[in-house]
């Protein structure tokens, strides 16, 4: 008996240690996959030489649009970006950092991100309010050509791709604000059932005759809306 016994400890003793080593390698091995794909996804962000596009939505559900900015990302976690909101002459640098997720994280300011998510900006919806964008995103998938991201807080899809080597950041700034200009300054008609209304469309509203209703605050009716 006191033989069966002894055995029978010994067994889950084996088992218990055999157990724990698993564990152990399973561990070691999802850290080390993980970091290889940070390192992937930052390699892959630095090796585009003239930067890349990022087609940026703030707000749930796209509320307000999207929006075009452009990131340089180099060595030491530091990033550059521009954008014709902010100011079509200049550029602004900070730090980004790659984290488990995988998670790009734009975790210093910079104006041309962190203005999309600053709560204290009074964009006709009040303060405390603001565009409610995000300035951190899940890595859904990545490559030279392309890399799709999540965002944290408003679950939209943003993409970004290169941006074409042969094109200056300057340039391809000014033809965007030219395009973006010129179709704001079109005249459109919205028509609700056997109603027609001209609307003049701006930065963050469409102006109704005698009323002014924000992209994400239109009357019920909004989903038979047709634009012409």
């Amino acid at each position: 008996m006191k033989k069966v016994i002894y055995i029978l400890v010994v067994g889950i003793f084996v088992l218990t240690q055999s157990c724990v080593k698993d564990v152990e390698e399973k561990w070691e091995n999802s850290e080390k996959h993980l970091q290889e794909s940070l390192t992937a996804i930052g390699e892959t962000l630095r090796n585009a030489p003239n930067g890349w596009v990022m087609y940026y939505y703030p707000g749930r559900g796209q509320a307000f649009g999207g929006f075009t900015l452009l990131m340089r990302f180099s060595d030491e976690e530091n990033v550059t970006m521009a954008s014709d909101v902010i100011d079509i002459e200049r550029s602004y640098s900070s730090k980004y950092i790659l984290k488990e997720g995988p998670i790009l994280s734009f975790d210093s300011y910079n104006l041309v991100l962190h203005f999309f998510a600053e709560p204290g900006i009074n964009m006709g919806f009040g303060i405390g309010t603001g565009l409610g964008g995000d300035f951190e995103f899940n890595v859904v998938s990545y490559s030279d050509e392309k890399i799709v991201l999540r965002g944290t807080k408003t679950d939209n899809i943003i993409e970004m791709e290169p941006v074409p080597l042969n094109t200056s950041w300057d340039i391809y700034q000014r033809n965007l604000s030219k395009v973006v200009s010129e179709s704001l300054s079109l005249g459109y008609k919205l028509i609700v059932p056997e109603v027609e209304f001209p609307v003049y469309v701006s930065f963050t509203s469409s102006k109704l005759p005698d009323n002014n209703y924000s992209y994400g605050n239109l009357p019920e009716w909004k989903d038979s809306l047709q634009c012409r």
